[in-house]
């Protein structure tokens, strides 16, 4: 059954959100290798190399080691990333184990006295959770010392973590969200750094 652990992370050029990541290390471990090819991208190659690889759960990282195999390139991770809620998750047959729905509703919340919306803490929570220390300084009123304590606080589930990161205000974090009046000269939103990246913010704007 492995464990339905997942954070999120970028691999083979492919980011996946926490959401994408759980939801392809279930199919990894448990979809026969008929249903692997039912993953539009994933061959006969691809399938059987993942099948004889189990169980990928015992790896440290096992989206980093299934991107080792000989017949996955970039495409097969996008495939794997993009494909497996319809392929794999809908299926609905009782071994998906670790699915999570990948939806906006619900995300959103206060922190401090700031608003924060469902599309919003979508954003605010890839970026916390997967971005580099670099990608953490490219956004409005971060520098270093800010991007350790983010870093250090994760894996952060909800808005009501990153509340929790020290030195994180209504002011910062407004303009970490691009709202009116609270943008940096030199930094710029998540949405301006971070959204524009492959693979993140999967949730649209109210």
């Amino acid at each position: 059954m492995g464990t339905c652990t997942a954070t999120g992370g970028e691999y083979n050029g492919a980011r996946f959100s926490a959401e994408q990541h759980s939801n392809t290390l279930d199919l990894i471990d448990n979809a026969t290798v008929v249903e692997l090819m039912a993953v539009d991208g994933v061959n006969g190659d691809v399938a059987r190399q993942i099948a004889a690889g189990r169980p990928w759960f015992e790896f440290p990282d096992p989206l980093d080691a299934i991107g080792q195999l000989p017949a996955v390139d970039d495409g097969v991770m996008l495939a794997l990333r993009d494909g497996t809620m319809d392929g794999w998750c809908l299926q609905g047959e009782g071994r998906q184990n670790c699915c999570l729905d990948i939806s906006c509703e619900g995300l959103g919340g206060w922190i401090g006295e700031v608003e924060v919306l469902d599309w919003e803490s979508d954003a605010l929570l890839e970026w916390a959770n997967n971005g580099t220390t670099e990608d953490l300084e490219l956004v409005c009123g971060i520098g270093p010392s800010i991007a350790a304590d983010i870093i250090a606080a994760r894996p952060m589930r909800g808005v009501k973590e990153f509340d929790a990161v020290p030195y994180i205000g209504a002011a910062t974090l407004q303009g970490i969200l691009g709202r009116d009046g609270y943008g940096c000269e030199t930094q710029g939103s998540i949405f301006e750094e971070w959204c524009s990246l492959d693979g993140t913010c999967t949730c649209d704007a109210e």
